[in-house]
């Protein structure tokens, strides 16, 4: 059966009366409904956009469309590029931000996340039991059951070099992912870093960055080879560890763009 939520105590009502009942956006990744649903696409908070100075606060269930309208001078040019690169004109008019995030699980990561992580996007999340509470998309571990994704607020930053890249098969597979490399400089120097990778597996890994800001720039070929090797080094250490097991064609694609996005700070 499906119900349409108009508020989100009406949204949060379902999810705590109705067992097993599911939400859906856009449903865009949706291949069959089956049982009790619920649509959030008529819920005024949920489809607003406010922008600050500072940062975006993005309702969940606005469309991309919505959000590639507002052009690249008014959302990070990264996320602007990510959103362009998914379905067409007519799926990114039902697909949401919101359904793009959620519909991420621990086995795969979809085409936004990449980009949100390296923004330290925040979610605002809801639930039957709890008041709205924010976590930063890098501390996000699982979501909690019967929960309600309201807002992200992304932050607003004037980066330098700004790389969005997706790899692998146009069909999200295990072999494709995201990556995101954000730089921001002062005085010749390396004074923010961010780099995001996101897909059959996600990571956005402090070491490597930290290993990084502060560097004068421009950076040498022998510190492009160096940082480069360090990636790869990170790359093993956490397989060594078993925290994730990378597709060799994935480790080699992430390495590239390692090695191209250095490039741009030559």
């Amino acid at each position: 059966m499906m119900y349409s939520a108009t508020s989100i105590d009406t949204a949060l009502s379902l999810l705590k009366n109705i067992a097993g009942i599911q939400l859906i956006a856009g449903a865009t990744l949706e291949r069959t409904l089956k049982g009790d649903f619920f649509t959030i696409r008529s819920v005024p908070e949920l489809t607003a956009i406010d922008r600050k100075e500072r940062y975006i606060d993005v309702g969940a269930a606005v469309t991309l469309s919505a959000l590639e309208e507002l052009g690249e001078g008014r959302i990070p040019s990264v996320l602007f590029e990510a959103i362009k690169t998914i379905g067409n004109p007519f799926v990114r008019n039902l697909a949401t931000i919101g359904g793009n995030i959620c519909a991420s699980s621990p086995r795969f990561k979809h085409t936004l996340y990449a980009p949100l992580l390296a923004l330290d996007a925040r979610l605002e999340i809801r639930t039957p039991s709890d008041l709205p509470h924010s976590v930063q998309m890098t501390k996000l571990t699982a979501f909690p059951e019967k929960f309600l994704l309201t807002k992200i607020r992304i932050p607003l930053e004037d980066w330098d070099v700004s790389i969005f890249r997706r790899v692998g098969s146009e069909l999200q597979t295990e072999k494709s992912a995201s990556f995101t490399f954000l730089a921001k400089m002062e005085k010749d120097v390396l004074s923010k870093i961010a780099i995001a990778f996101a897909g059959s597996l996600c990571f956005r890994n402090k070491e490597l960055e930290n290993t990084m800001q502060g560097l004068k720039l421009p950076l040498t070929d022998k510190q492009i080879e160096d940082l480069s090797k360090k990636a790869e080094e990170i790359l093993n250490t956490l397989e060594a560890k078993n925290t994730f097991v990378i597709p060799p064609i994935l480790r080699v694609q992430y390495l590239n763009l390692i090695h191209y996005s250095l490039e741009q700070l030559t």
